[in-house]
């Protein structure tokens, strides 16, 4: 009996997940502020951004550009790790090898602060190339010899560009507007 109700409960949670419909979120791309500078905005913008686990490679102040390096999507064994908002993003990231990469300009507009946050996703992705049978299967592989056996895939592999994930740029800009408001 637990078997069945244990399955059963795994469907529906299988079913609930493919049945989630995008959110409409609300279009806060730039975020302007009040009483923040440049530095300021850029100082809290990349603090929250290593609270998510992304590393920062570039922080230009004059420029006003902070980019990170690409981090790898989280999967379900990570609770701790916060860069899947949605279970759009969840499911992609335990189904496909995904990688993100954050991008926040910061200017300064009279006594405005803006932040534009943009978050590039890619999926890892193997070139299209048919196996015409399992008799071919071994023509995938590197050859090996009797002595030395090696295990090397042929097939190309390409990271492929997916849209924005903009519930990630959205949650990022309401941590800095959170974090800003508090002090």
């Amino acid at each position: 009996m637990n078997r069945y109700f244990f399955s059963s409960l795994l469907m529906l949670a299988f079913l609930l997940a493919g049945c989630t419909q995008h959110s409409q979120l609300p279009t806060s791309n730039p975020l302007c502020t009040l009483g923040m500078d440049k530095a300021d905005a850029m100082e809290l913008t990349a603090d929250i951004l290593e609270n998510l686990n992304f590393t920062i490679e570039k922080y230009d102040v004059e420029k006003g550009i902070i980019s990170t390096k690409p981090l790898r999507g989280g999967q379900f064994f990570e609770p701790w790790r916060k860069d899947n908002i949605g279970a759009d993003n969840i499911r992609l990231s335990n189904l496909h090898s995904i990688m993100r990469t954050v991008t926040v300009t910061v200017s300064q507009q009279s006594d405005q602060t803006c932040l534009d946050c943009s978050v590039a996703v890619r999926r890892l992705s193997t070139l299209e190339r048919p196996i015409d049978g399992f008799g071919n299967l071994p023509s995938v592989f590197t050859p090996s010899r009797s002595r030395l056996q090696k295990l090397r895939m042929k097939r190309q592999y390409e990271w492929v560009d997916l849209a924005d994930d903009q519930e990630l740029e959205y949650a990022i800009l309401q941590l800095v507007r959170n974090e800003n408001e508090k002090s």
